[in-house]
This record gives structure tokens, C-alpha cells and sequence, in this order.
């Protein structure tokens, strides 16, 4: 198996990133290179801000923002914002076209945890020095990988219904689980999926202690920090606003926010929270590649599975966002502050957000992963577990095309 390998590349030169991409992607048989390009500071900050990246190239001279010139410094703001960052690169490598620097900061540089490489494309010494520092960033890669248990998938939950219902879904597996995630406080079990090549796939269905985003977290730190898997999903049921959506309507979660985290201060004698803005969304190609496992042929064969109706309205799939908190919401006033917050906002849930900020923390992330809920009520006071199972039996099985789309993409 390869190993997977995130760069990021930070040059203003055309020429010279596309040459340094294409030396990355073809001369390493045992790797995966995944490769972003960004041509100054301001867009480089976003896009490592927006997930972790193993390895930052960085020429020395770069705009601060797009269409700006080079400044001299420019790679050194850069520097200097990765540092404070939670996500910051395994490694970062920076370039120059002059020889006295790379010959007379090179030391200075190692001081930092940074290799400097003079770049010319009259000869290929930078193609040797790049060649060992990307051999260096997959083995700290494959140390930080070689305890952990190898499956294909994992699908976590927070109910015990949620996981009974998903277990039922798949086939249970023999395949014994290691000695650590037997002793976990979560539940777990292990279960495989054939793909029609005939491929057999292993996989673990994971449930949390508890409902709720402190639960949601434990887990997923417990579960992938053990656990070496292309794809990572969540799954289970959460509440719908009536303006966007259906009930059994099926969201995928593209991103999640806290509603209810932020800073309570005093105004004109009464309590006001300031909402905390922090989002975190699924990985880039999971949105794109779910709703296109989804058509409406395979919506109407996974209804015929479920307890729905065939004169309900047929569930529709729907994209945007999630709000997250740790309290059950059935309240119309409550709604209408949540939806204030985000347009995009489809509903509310107890996971959602606390799943992808646990996994933007890890060192080392599934290929794939995302959130997909079915809308079970409105969170009002009507609130009922009337529509549970057969929203809990439709999200199940969409969850299995999705990663069954994803495996054989994979």
C-alpha cells in the first residue's frame, strides 16, 4: 500500500511550480502525492488553515496577496503564520534562485525545522535535496501510521438504535479488533463490504458513550487515532428546518458550526451570547462524490428497503450546513436564532461539528470523510421519534452506497 503524502506548494512562478509538481508526482513509486498550488501569502494562509497539509514548499519571495508583487520577505510571513497554526505542515521546505543565501541561511534555517534548497533550472541538485526531504516526510509519515489497525472504512454513530440499525446494514465480520479498541469505552464492531469486483472490504461501526459533542469527539480521537482508514462517515439522524427540508429528507453535512459555543456577555442587564463563527467542513471531493452515488434510481431502491411508504413524499438529498450542540432543540424560538446564524443551515444535531473538528486535528486524516443525517422532525414542539426508524434505516443504507461509491473510486 501506498503512502499518502499532502503537499503544498507556495510560488508565484508559474513554471517553476508546475516543474516542481510534476517532479513530486512522478518519481515516487511508493507514494500517493496529493498536490494544492497557491501563488501568494494571503491564499496559501487560508488554504493550510483549511486542512492539514504533511509537507509546505515555499519560495522565499512571494506576493502577499494575488496580483501583488514578490516582496523579499514574503515567504517568511508565511513562516511565520504557519507557526502559530494547529495544522501546520510535518515539514516545510523553502526556495531560492541565489546561492550565497541558500549557502550562508541554510544553518540558520535548520535551526527553525526548515531545509533550504537553491532552486535553478539549469541543473537538478534541487531535485536531489527535494527528493530526500519528501523520502524523510513519508517515513515520519509511516512511523506515525505503523501501530495502527488497517481497515477500509468506518462509520460512526451516537445511538444505540443508530447502531444496531447500521450494523444490519452490513455483513459481521470474524476479523478480530485489536486488543486497544476492545478496551474503549465506545462500541465497536467489525464488518466487511463487497464491492461488485468481488472485493471483500473491512470496516468498524462505532458508537459513542453518549449523545452529544464531548461523546462525538472521544470517539472519533479514540477510533482514528488506532484506526488507518481510506474513509471515515458519520451517520444517524438529526432535526430538519421545515423551510429547507422534508422529513426522511437526507443531508450531506458539507460543514458544521456550533450554535450554542460562543462568549456570554452582559447586556442592558441581561445575559446575550456572542456566537463563536469556528466551522469545519467535510474533506474536498466527499459532497461531490456522495450526491452522485444518490440518483434518484438508487434513492428509490434504498426506500423500498425502509419503512417508508410509497405514497410518502420520496426523500430528496440536500446539501449545506449543520448546527451542533450539546442540547436536544424542540423549540420554534430556538430555531429561528439557530437559522440567523447561517443561511446555508439545513438543521441541527448533537455530532456534527465536534466529528470534523476532531478529525482537522489528527496528523493524519482518512482520505475521505463526511457527515450524512436523515431529518427525523423539525425541532419544534412536535418533536417525536415517530419517523426514527425508517429515517434511521434510509440513512444507513445511503451510508453504504456512499462508501461503497468512495472504495471503488479509492
Amino acid at each position: 500500500m501506498k503512502t499518502r503524502i499532502s503537499v503544498i506548494i507556495v510560488d508565484d512562478d508559474h513554471n517553476r511550480s508546475l516543474g516542481i509538481r510534476n517532479f513530486i508526482t512522478t518519481s515516487f513509486d511508493f507514494l500517493d502525492v496529493e498536490v494544492a498550488v497557491c501563488d501568494n501569502v494571503h491564499d496559501a494562509v487560508a488554504e493550510i488553515t483549511s486542512r492539514a497539509y504533511d509537507m509546505a514548499i515555499i519560495d522565499l519571495q512571494l506576493p502577499s496577496r494575488s496580483g501583488s508583487a514578490p516582496e523579499p520577505k514574503g515567504g517568511f510571513m508565511l513562516i511565520t503564520a504557519m507557526d502559530g497554526m494547529r495544522k501546520s505542515p510535518l515539514s516545510t521546505i523553502c526556495l531560492t534562485a541565489y546561492e550565497e543565501i541558500a549557502t550562508d541561511q541554510g544553518s540558520r534555517f535548520l535551526d527553525l525545522g526548515i531545509v533550504l534548497i537553491r532552486y535553478s533550472a539549469a541543473d537538478d541538485g534541487w531535485q536531489r535535496s527535494l527528493q530526500a526531504s519528501v523520502t524523510r516526510t513519508s517515513e515520519i509519515i509511516n512511523r506515525m501510521s505503523a501501530v495502527r489497525y488497517n481497515c477500509d472504512f468506518v462509520i460512526f454513530c451516537a445511538t444505540d438504535t443508530e447502531f444496531e440499525t447500521i450494523s444490519s446494514t452490513f455483513t459481521a465480520s470474524d476479523e478480530g479488533l485489536p486488543e486497544l479498541l476492545k478496551r474503549t469505552s465506545h462500541r465497536i464492531k467489525s464488518v466487511r463490504l463487497t464491492l461488485g469486483d468481488s472485493q471483500v472490504r473491512s470496516g468498524i461501526i462505532a458508537q459513542a458513550m453518549r449523545m452529544g459533542p464531548s461523546a462525538a469527539a472521544s470517539m472519533t480521537a479514540c477510533i482514528l487515532g488506532s484506526v488507518k482508514t481510506e474513509v471515515a462517515l458519520m451517520t444517524g439522524i438529526c432535526a430538519g428546518f421545515a423551510s429547507k427540508c422534508n422529513l426522511r429528507d437526507l443531508i450531506i453535512v458539507e460543514s458544521a458550526f456550533n450554535w450554542d459555543g460562543g462568549k456570554l456577555i452582559l447586556e442592558d442587564g441581561l445575559s446575550k451570547l456572542v456566537p463563536d463563527h469556528d466551522s469545519h467542513r467535510c474533506s474536498s471531493d466527499f459532497s461531490s462524490i456522495a450526491r452522485d452515488a444518490l440518483d434518484a434510481s438508487t434513492i428509490s431502491e434504498i426506500v423500498k428497503r425502509c419503512p417508508i411508504s410509497q405514497s410518502q413524499i420520496m426523500p430528496s438529498v440536500c446539501r449545506g450546513s449543520l448546527a451542533t450542540g450539546s442540547s436536544v432543540v424542540a423549540s420554534e424560538p430556538s430555531v429561528a436564532s439557530i437559522q440567523q446564524r447561517e443561511r446555508q443551515c439545513m438543521g441541527i444535531d448533537m455530532e456534527a461539528y465536534a466529528f470534523y473538528q476532531t478529525i482537522y486535528s489528527l496528523p493524519i486524516k482518512p482520505r475521505h470523510f463526511g457527515v450524512i443525517k436523515s431529518v427525523s422532525d423539525f425541532a419544534n414542539s412536535e418533536k417525536s421519534d415517530r419517523d426514527h426508524a425508517a429515517c434511521l434505516c434510509f440513512a444507513s443504507n445511503v451510508a453504504k452506497e456512499i462508501v461503497v461509491k468512495l472504495l471503488t473510486i479509492t
